[in-house]
Formats: structure tokens, C-alpha cells, sequence
């Protein structure tokens, strides 16, 4: 089962080798762009993707594909797994923290979600703690939220340092455990 799943994400373009990566879809992206086209706030409603063709629902771009919305939950998922979207079903609002509880959800109910919306903002004080922590210009926090990956590759660089240093340390004597020592 877990096979013929995997060949599901593949040929919906989800996959890139080892992981689930929804920005290589061209489903995924065509919701990413609708989204994005909204203003601050606003909702991405179940009726601007799906259109229903002799009495059945497709998620449809027109002259580009149609796909089942059974099929379409599938890149939602892996949207809201990615934290790219929040998926909103009567009642519920989905995101990337509540990923056991979106799949424990019957298909019929996420089949009829309402709209999709942009996660909440960054914690950005947050993201500046993590800098600051590890002694790197706390404005690169911002950074991160304007989608400016040198900020990211910045904190990569100082984290793989510090890893690094752990592991020489790590090998002198004085950090051996004492069983060690006496053999």
C-alpha cells in the first residue's frame, strides 16, 4: 500500500526523491498562485477551484488540467504539510500542526472543505530569539519573512559550524565517558 501511495505524490508531481515537496507541482503551484492572488485576510473559497463537469467536481485550470478533488486533497495535504496553506472544513481549520487529526478526518468531509487560506504570519520575534541565540544579527529574522533564503543559508552556515565544534569537542578525552577513561 505504502508503494502505490508513494506513486500517487510522484505522478502529482509531489515528490522529489526523498520527501514530500509541493512547489514541483504544477497542481500544487496553481493553488500556491490563486492564493497568492487574494488580498491579506482573504480566503481562497472551495467554488474558485472547483467546477463541476456533468454533475461530477474537478479542481480544474482550464487548458492546463482537471484532476479529481479526491486527487486535489492529496496536494492539499502536502500544501498544509508544508506549510503553505491552512485547510478550513466546517468547523475546523487545518494546518501543519494538526496533520494526525487531517488524516484521521473522513475523505467525504475534506472533500467539501470550504476555503483554503495563507497561514498566520511569522512569529518573528521567535525567529529573531534563534539568531540572537546563536550570536547573528537579529534583523535577519526579517529577512527570512521576505523570502530572502540568505538569511537561511547564514543560520545553515553557523549551525553547521557550531555542529562542527561539537564534534571535536566531543572527541577529546575530558568528554568520554568515564568507562571509557579506565579502559
Amino acid at each position: 500500500m505504502r508503494e502505490k501511495n508513494t506513486y500517487v505524490i510522484d505522478g502529482l508531481g509531489l515528490y522529489d526523491v526523498d520527501r514530500i515537496e509541493p512547489r514541483l507541482s504544477p497542481y500544487a503551484q496553481h493553488v500556491i498562485d490563486c492564493i497568492r492572488a487574494k488580498g491579506h485576510g482573504q480566503v481562497l473559497n472551495r467554488s474558485e477551484l472547483i467546477q463541476s463537469i456533468d454533475g461530477i467536481d474537478y479542481f480544474v485550470a482550464p487548458g492546463k488540467f482537471r484532476l479529481e478533488v479526491e486527487l486535489l486533497l492529496v496536494v492539499l495535504g502536502a500544501l498544509v504539510y508544508s506549510g503553505e496553506l491552512v485547510l478550513s472544513v466546517p468547523g475546523k481549520d487545518f494546518s501543519a500542526t494538526e496533520l494526525a487529526e487531517l488524516s484521521a478526518r473522513p475523505v467525504r468531509d475534506l472533500c467539501d472543505f470550504k476555503h483554503l487560506k495563507k497561514p498566520k504570519d511569522w512569529n518573528v520575534p521567535a525567529i529573531k530569539a534563534v539568531y540572537e541565540l546563536l550570536k547573528l544579527p537579529p534583523g535577519l529574522a526579517v529577512k527570512v519573512t521576505q523570502g530572502d533564503n540568505s538569511a537561511v543559508v547564514e543560520l545553515a552556515a553557523k549551525l553547521n559550524q557550531l555542529e562542527s565544534s561539537a564534534i571535536i569537542v566531543g572527541s577529546y578525552p575530558a568528554f568520554r565517558s568515564r568507562r571509557e577513561w579506565r579502559s
